[in-house]
């Protein structure tokens, strides 16, 4: 039988007792709610999550973004800045630098671009390796002709395609609708000086030109271009603050952001699922920028990749800037550096001619009296490795800065052997441009290497950042690569301008470009 409380069963509590335990019950939950609303989350770098109008006791911090794509990182800029950014105890907010030099951040295509555009601003990442991917878009054709996306042909012949200089897609593009990385790269030189804004038919785009509402744009399958956010070193113009700031931005910009194979769904968006079916660019980009002469160090020319511009016409420089590549280089004071290791006594391949050093030699011969004939001084130097005993060093000074006909005349007299210590020859080439430019240019008109080299031997810890050391911002690198192989990574890092050449008939031609003739 279940047992049932009587009356006397019933505790019974005082009032005094009741108000006590309200009184504790109340004074726990004050606690929490300062614990918890009061006192939020300590800022350890990037506060992405800070309440509105919270106290920044080192006050406000801008951090400068440069970009080869002004659409996309004002819109990613956009983003962060509605965060509120809380980095250090400084309000952050990124905004739009028009030259690199002046950014502690660069975002562009991930390519080799990314790298060359950094280098010629003189700047250097902060890591070396990949750098953290922020976004991505599709890539396609675009044609304001087209009444509706399904009608933008997919199936044109290559050279039927725009490829503009400003649009990030066009190497995409084009590897996947050319037939090979050298008829790639000939489209983009073809185009290089076009922009999207002047195209009138179909061009190379990514999807955001899509929201323009100026035409329509369809995705070609596996074309996609992401973009990297290279964190940039202090500098004079960039603080220590600033580059903590860098970081956090690129960090934060990158955990948001979940890559190409993970959204392949999304209206627009090309339909592979996988790397395996992704076009790869990279070929198209290194044959393209082993011959191109522009510099693509300052990201408020036309050259960014600004894909809204064939909606918005507002670039100004457009004009000023469509020229011939070869008319970016203007002559100056030039140090020919030569390789004459034994690579340069073989001929191009496939052709019957003069060997890689003598046709070398007998370019430099011309070009050296006619750079005196403007105005400018020209010295001579060669290197290999040491080939006589008791020899430390692989380079000679031959002919310093004089008349360019004494270059001429001794040029002729070099021969070849030993390996190219390319590194070790540039830095010390790099000193000898640079004390020469403190004492006979102006700043307006920096000295210049012109290094033909077959390719490089030796290996230097940091190269990059010890060769801009010892070259200063009153002088310049330009390459001519004559070997069998590719560039050397670390010349494309440093290089202003990279000519590549495939035969003997087209090095005087290539050469003069570099020396600005």
């Amino acid at each position: 039988m279940g047992r049932h409380y009587t009356p006397e069963q019933k505790t019974q509590f005082s009032g005094g007792f009741i108000a006590s335990t309200i009184a504790i019950l109340l004074a726990i939950i004050a606690v929490l709610a300062w614990l918890f609303l009061g006192n939020g989350s300590e800022d350890t770098g990037s506060n992405a999550d800070s309440a509105e109008g919270e106290s920044c006791i080192e006050g406000n911090l801008q951090l400068p973004v440069a970009s080869g794509d002004a659409t996309l990182t004002q819109s990613l800029l956009a983003s962060w800045n509605a965060t509120k950014p809380v980095v250090r105890d400084h309000c952050v907010q990124a905004v739009i630098a028009e030259d690199i030099a002046k950014a502690a951040v660069y975002i562009d295509a991930d390519s080799p671009r990314l790298a060359q555009a950094v280098a010629a601003a003189g700047r250097t990442a902060a890591a070396s390796g990949e750098h953290p991917k922020v976004a991505g878009q599709a890539a396609g054709i675009y044609d304001k002709h087209a009444a509706t996306d399904a009608d933008v042909d997919l199936k044109l012949p290559a050279n039927a395609v725009t490829y503009p200089g400003d649009s990030a897609a066009s190497a995409v593009v084009a590897s996947a609708l050319a037939d090979g990385p050298e008829s790639g790269a000939e489209l983009l030189l073809r185009d290089e000086n076009k922009s999207l804004a002047d195209a009138d038919g179909p061009v190379a785009a990514v999807q955001a030109i899509s929201a323009q509402d100026a035409g329509s744009f369809r995705a070609l399958e596996g074309a996609y271009v992401e973009y990297a956010a290279a964190v940039l070193n202090q500098s004079d113009e960039i603080d220590e603050e600033q580059a903590r700031a860098a970081q956090a931005f690129a960090d934060d910009l990158a955990a948001q952001y979940h890559g190409f194979e993970a959204n392949p769904e999304v209206e627009g968006q090309v339909e592979a699922e996988t790397d395996a079916k992704r076009l790869d660019a990279s070929p198209v980009w290194e044959a393209y920028l082993a011959r191109t002469a522009l510099d693509f160090g300052n990201t408020g020319s036309k050259h960014q990749s600004n894909d809204d511009a064939a909606a918005q016409d507002h670039n100004k420089d457009d004009a000023k800037h469509a020229h011939d590549a070869a008319d970016a280089l203007t002559a100056t004071d030039t140090l020919f550096l030569l390789d004459t290791s034994d690579a340069m006594s073989s001929g191009f391949p496939g052709i019957a001619g003069p060997s890689r050093f003598q046709a070398s030699a007998d370019a430099i011969a011309t070009l050296a009296p006619e750079l005196s004939a403007h105005g400018h001084s020209v010295a001579l130097w060669n290197y290999s490795s040491p080939l006589n005993p008791g020899v430390t060093q692989g380079f000679r000074r031959n002919i310093d800065f004089s008349d360019g006909a004494e270059t001429a005349r001794s040029v002729q007299l070099l021969g070849t052997g030993g390996v190219p210590q390319t590194n070790e020859a540039l830095l010390a080439a790099a000193h000898a441009v640079r004390d020469h430019s403190g004492i006979a240019q102006s700043e307006s008109q920096p000295s210049r290497i012109v290094l033909i080299t077959s390719g490089t031997a030796d290996g230097y810890p940091d190269f990059p950042a010890k060769f801009r050391e010892a070259l200063g911002a009153k002088a310049e690198l330009s390459v001519v690569h004559v070997g069998d192989g590719e560039t050397d990574p670390a010349l494309r890092e440093v290089a202003s301008h990279i000519q590549t050449v495939k035969n003997a008939a087209e090095l005087e031609e290539k050469l003069r470009r570099v020396v600005g003739l």
